[in-house]
Parts: C-alpha cells; structure tokens; sequence
C-alpha cells in the first residue's frame, strides 16, 4: 500500500465459517500463510557465556505457545477437511530461521511446522484417511515434516540494528507503533540511510515464494493421480514480511489483518484460475503474479 493512499472503509466483510480464512470450498488449490506461535523471545544474559539452560528455551515455543499451535492447526484442518477430505493433499512449509540467527537457540517456524504436520497426521489417523496425504511424509516430495525454505525467513532488517534502534527509541519499544509505521514505512529516508531493506522488499520474498508455490501446484493437478484432488500449501513464516505480503500485494489493509501468532491469510485458487484472499475478516479477488513476471523478478534478483 501506497504511503499516500486513501484508507476506505468499504471493504467487503466476510461470511463466517469455523476458521473464517479457510474457504469451505470453491478452490483446487489453497495456499496457508501463517506466523509461527508465541515464543521465547528473550536474549541471553551474557552473550559471551550462552548457558545450556538459555539454549534449551530462548528462540523456542513457550508452553502456551504450543498449546495454542495445537488448537489452531486443529481448527483449520478441520475447516480443510470438511469438504471431500479424502481427496485433499495437505504440504507444510516452513521458515527455517534461528532466533537472533544462533543455531543453538530455537526455530519458532519450524517447531510450529512440526506442530502443523502432527496435526494433520492425527486428522488424517481419525478419519482413517492414508498419511501420504500429508505430502511431506509422501514418497513423491522428500523432506520430513515439514519443509524449510529461505524465503519464508525472518526480515533482513535485523541485521541493521541502527535502524531498528532508531525505530524502538521513536516508537518506545517494538510495539504495534513500531511495525504499524515499518510497514508504511514511515521512516523510509533514515531506512535507506542505513541501507536496510524495506516492507516492500519483504513483500517481495514472500511473493516471489507464492509465485513457486502457484507453478508447483499447476504441475501438481495435472498429473493422473492428482486429477480431481485438493491441494494445501500451509507456510510458516514471520510478521515482518507477512503483513506488508498482506497489505501490498493480496490488498487486504492494516485493519483488516494483523499478524499476531498463529495468524493467517490465504489464497485460495479454483480450477478456473480464480484466486481469492482472505483474512478472519476480509474476502476480496486478487490477481498475483504471473509466470512470465515471476522470471523476471527471479531474473532480476540473480543480476543483484
């Protein structure tokens, strides 16, 4: 969204269901784009002496931040699998970023992955379902439960602690002031004077990331032993680029969604093309990124 643009209020409000982002029906394909679940985010009391106990639990999920990944993956498979569940194939993918980049401390997306993929394994057992509908377990995609990619990593703007100094000082900390203005971005000019990468950058990523995830799928259907079967792409990923994602590219305002843990927004895309985006509390058709504008930008990002 525009710095200058004009907020309106009349943005359609959307039927509710049992997990209101998830469409009952109507789509061949459903990509899932979620935050990871609530963790320990605190730093270690001497940098040059990480103790054991630190490594066990800062960067990782807390307790209520499991059982809350739990109850959420829960209600969305259910949602998911509530229309024709024994031809829905369900694929977890996940941001493989450390806490403060330390491969001692925790991955907050990659634990709420595994969460995801349990999940759906136990639906799946329940319904008496076959496991291989969770792609990840399925002998034709390696990997183990879930999937980690580069691009659903944490924002690059930590790595230019100037800039996000000057923004906690300005804005009294990291609070909902803090990324209301780094996704408007606000600051543009100091931002660039530091050389960090912006919002729109960060919407970028996970563009170019659906944008695989689209081609994937249009090679997934066609395949005999796909042809009439649903198809879930459940990504974990970070506010820092899933907010401006939602907000410059899918369209969906600042009001309409705020990524919060365990959040999502999807994209939901029917036989015919047909792509909707959803939040909790808005619908709207989108048109994303097509396959000739996806290999330019891919293009351009290996010059650079």
């Amino acid at each position: 969204m525009a710095e200058d643009q004009e907020i309106s209020l009349e943005q359609p409000k959307l039927e509710q269901s049992v997990v209101s982002e998830i469409p009952r029906n109507g789509w061949e394909t459903l990509i899932i784009l979620q935050r990871h679940s609530q963790y320990d985010n605190k730093f270690p009391a001497d940098w040059g002496n990480i103790t054991a106990e630190e490594k066990s639990h800062l960067g990782r999920l807390t307790e209520q931040g499991i059982q809350e990944a739990h109850q959420k993956a829960a209600d969305r498979i259910d949602t998911i699998l509530g229309q024709d569940p024994e031809h829905t194939d369900i694929l977890v993918v996940n941001s493989p970023t450390y806490w403060l980049d330390i491969t001692e401390f925790g991955q907050r997306a990659q634990e709420t992955g595994d969460i995801i993929s349990e999940e759906v394994q136990k639906a799946l057992e329940d319904r008496g379902l076959k496991k291989e509908q969770l792609l990840n377990l399925s002998p034709r995609i390696k990997g183990n439960l879930t999937r980690p990619d580069e691009r659903l990593r944490e924002s690059d703007m930590f790595d230019y602690p100037e800039y996000t100094t000057y923004l906690r000082e300005k804005y009294k900390g990291q609070g909902p002031e803090f990324w209301l203005n780094r996704n408007r971005d606000t600051d543009q000019e100091v931002r660039k004077g530091f050389g960090a990468p912006g919002p729109e950058e960060d919407a970028q990523e996970l563009e170019l990331m659906v944008g695989v995830e689209i081609q994937f799928a249009k090679r997934y259907h066609p395949r005999p032993e796909n042809l009439g079967r649903r198809l879930v792409i459940w990504n974990v990923t970070h506010c820092d680029g899933l907010e401006p994602y939602a907000q410059r590219i899918l369209g969906i305002l600042e009001y309409n969604f705020t990524a919060l843990y365990n959040e999502a927004v999807t994209i939901a895309i029917g036989d015919q093309g047909q792509t909707t985006a959803r939040s909790a509390s808005y619908s709207n058709p989108v048109e994303l990124i097509s396959r000739e504008d996806l290999r330019q930008k891919l293009a351009r990002k290996k010059v650079a």
